[in-house]
């Protein structure tokens, strides 16, 4: 009887360790949501873009006074039938509106009034800049997502590319804490697509696994739809709430690869070397190449409108101080097939340095060797010795030049 009795205990016991095992295995997790600044928060920005034509749809039922329109629809799905138009008003170079239906429901003269704003740079560029909310819902849930939008300069001819294209990301998001295997992660949920479904591909699980604040893509970022690995561990959310910021993590049944650091790439440590071929063919063997020199790498690309604004600044200080030990080597982030247009803009801009150019966009080798997650994104590193002597805000504006003049001063003592 006595055995029955510690079988019956330790069957029990048995049962109760298991039941214990499963809550550990799953965590519940609810969010905030952040329906404005969060792009600031996470840290980078992935840009959709949207083709605007001349060519009115015929869903638009009703649309202000329009001078000279280009139209377009914001693909994020939203139940209800919701169709987001766009209106584009660009009455001259220096004047146009914004008009979005951020209710969706075809009138765009009963929506709030947009930011719509021109910029001016110093090599006489212009950009456009807004911001703008539409209306999300799903089921019983909605959401005044706000989303940054912009445009470059139609009549720059080296954007013509881009003449009637209007870009945009979200500015949206859910945010708070989640606890994984154990340990409690500030995480964020972003709807990078803009899908308007948490729910769906395209949603990103973030999770500050080195707790600076904010969230590196390469290593930070989770696809919502696959497996992902924390500390040795695989998980999976399940339950995902298309707008709710509520979902369950699990343990996965499948091992996947956990996504390593990024390089140490602060002031003081040393650059990470490489060897590729520049726009003309020849070798680059970074930093080695530059001996005797201090070098800025500098990550760009044609179609990013902070970029080209640093350029011409970029442009006169190399000339100021190439002859004094100042070198350049850009990595450029476009897409295939934009060899000649680069060239052009390259041209234009007086940029008379080394480039390096695969057409792989943000996923060139070299970007993806730095973890290079936004640009514009650059290092003043010693051809010597590699060492990294400044980096980010340092080399833009007007701190480009001293910042230079104090490396060039500090090498020529030693």
């Amino acid at each position: 009887m006595n055995r029955c009795v510690a079988k019956a205990a330790l069957l029990l016991a048995m049962i109760a360790v298991a039941g214990d095992s499963a809550l550990v295995a799953q965590e519940k997790v609810k969010l905030d949501v952040v329906p404005k600044g969060a792009a600031q928060t996470i840290g980078y920005n992935t840009s959709q873009r949207l083709e605007l034509t001349s060519i009115a749809p015929l869903s638009i039922k009703k649309a202000p006074k329009l001078i000279n329109p280009l139209y377009g629809i914001i693909p994020t799905h939203s139940d209800g039938n919701r169709i987001f138009h766009v209106i584009l008003d660009e009455v001259s170079s220096n004047k146009a509106t914004l008009y979005i239906d951020a209710n969706g429901d075809g009138d765009l003269t009963n929506d709030p009034q947009n930011s719509w704003k021109t910029y001016s740079f110093s090599d006489g560029s212009t950009q456009w800049l807004g911001n703008t909310a539409i209306t999300l819902s799903q089921g019983t849930t909605s959401l005044d997502a706000h989303l940054v939008v912009y445009k470059y300069d139609k009549n720059d001819p080296s954007l013509a590319a881009y003449k009637n294209i209007l870009f945009f990301y979200r500015d949206y998001a859910y945010a708070g804490k989640a606890t994984i295997g154990g340990k409690t992660w500030t995480v964020m949920l972003s709807d990078d697509a803009l899908g308007g479904d948490f729910s769906a591909k395209g949603t990103f699980l973030l999770v500050d696994r080195d707790g600076n604040g904010s969230f590196d893509p390469k290593w930070e970022s989770f696809d919502v739809k696959a497996p992902f690995t924390l500390e040795g561990q695989s998980y999976e959310l399940t339950d995902l709430q298309p707008l709710g910021g509520e979902f369950t993590i699990i343990k996965s049944s499948q091992s996947v690869a956990e996504l390593k650091a990024p390089p140490d790439h602060a002031i003081g440590k040393k650059i990470t070397s490489f060897t590729a071929s520049d726009m003309d063919g020849k070798t680059v063997n970074f930093p080695r190449d530059f001996a005797g020199k201090i070098v800025m790498l500098d990550f760009w690309a044609t179609w990013c409108g902070p970029c080209m604004e640093e350029v011409p600044g970029l442009a006169d200080c190399y000339s100021k101080f190439k002859d004094k030990g100042f070198a350049v080597l850009g990595i450029t982030l476009d897409n295939a097939n934009q060899a000649r247009q680069i060239r052009e803009v390259m041209k234009d801009k007086n940029m008379l340095w080394q480039e390096i150019y695969d057409g792989k966009g943000w996923k060139a080798q070299i970007a993806q060797l730095y973890f290079i997650q936004s640009i514009p994104s650059s290092f003043l590193v010693d051809g010597d010795t590699g060492e990294i002597l400044s980096a980010g805000g340092n080399l833009r504006g007007k701190w480009l030049i001293p910042t230079i003049e104090q490396a060039l001063n500090k090498k020529g003592q030693r």
